[in-house]
């Protein structure tokens, strides 16, 4: 169930990470959890957070993060 989706500019302040990369053949993925707080919590230190835990001004709670491929991993919660 796709009920949000959003295209980043390479430039995004949204994701500063972004910005360093070159236009073409990056992803970022945006996968929904649920308590996303424990979630957060269980994986901070065994990942490199990009975008620690917050809440966004359309109301969902997310955080990023780089997998170990370099991946972009963003996780939210909606509220």
């Amino acid at each position: 169930d796709l009920w949000w989706a959003k295209f980043l500019s390479p430039n995004s302040e949204e994701i500063p990470k972004f910005k360093d990369m070159p236009v073409g053949g990056t992803i970022a993925l945006y996968i929904g959890v649920e308590e996303i707080n424990s979630f957060y919590n269980s994986v901070q230190d065994k990942v490199k957070i990009i975008q620690p835990l917050h809440t966004t001004d359309y109301g969902s709670i997310e955080f990023s993060c780089e997998d170990n491929s370099g991946y972009i991993l963003m996780f939210n919660e909606r509220k």
